[in-house]
């Protein structure tokens, strides 16, 4: 069967009041609705879980949810590209907030050029979950850890913590076993040196001279 037009619009009307339109198909014997056009919210539904949006010669952008999650998944060939083209404009990720609410995590700025981490959001490297991460930034405080989630570096507005989470002087080194040590090694010819300044003006230097 075909509907076919050659000159000007079909208009598909339902003019029941807060009544739908239903495109129904025959699977395996059993009719079931594919789409619906729903009155009462303006809306097109897709009625069943991991029933999918195909868009493409070949299907290569999938829209679905599968009853516990949802997916947008590029196929075929080419990037997949999200673009904001209104001037200045922002690209905005939000999430639960775990408080039953939705908030901004990060947005992208159009106008400024950045990548904006509103507050209290922490940024884990190296972790799936949680606060988990080799390396997280948080509101002024910037901790790496090792693969083993030791603590090897924390700057805070306090100073610079190496092997401490709780740096008491602006450069504060912590050893758990074993000595403490600072390395400065430079190439032949070159001098390894601490310089000691009060006000601006050197007062004290100590290393190495091999000049």
């Amino acid at each position: 069967s075909i509907i076919k037009n050659n000159t000007g619009q079909i208009i598909m009307m339902n003019l029941a009041q807060d009544q739908n339109i239903r495109f129904q198909v025959n699977d395996g014997g059993t009719t079931g609705t594919v789409m619906e056009l729903r009155a009462a919210d303006k809306a097109v539904r897709l009625p069943y879980d991991s029933q999918a949006l195909y868009i493409g010669e070949s299907g290569d952008l999938k829209l679905t949810h599968n009853g516990s999650h949802s997916y947008i998944q590029a196929y075929g060939t080419g990037n997949l590209y999200i673009d904001q083209n209104n001037d200045d404009a922002d690209i905005v990720f939000r999430n639960d907030n775990g408080s039953g609410g939705v908030k901004t995590y990060f947005f992208l700025d159009g106008s400024a050029g950045n990548i904006n981490f509103q507050n209290n959001a922490l940024v884990a490297l190296g972790g799936i979950y949680g606060n988990g991460g080799n390396i997280t930034l948080y509101n002024n405080t910037y901790n790496f850890k090792s693969a083993t989630s030791v603590d090897l570096m924390k700057l805070t507005t306090t100073g610079l913590g190496i092997g401490t989470t709780s740096p008491g002087e602006k450069r504060h080194i912590v050893s758990s076993s074993g000595d403490a040590r600072i390395l400065l090694d430079a190439p032949d010819g070159s001098d390894t040196e601490i310089k000691f300044f009060n006000a601006g003006s050197a007062v004290w230097t100590l290393g190495h001279d091999d000049g």
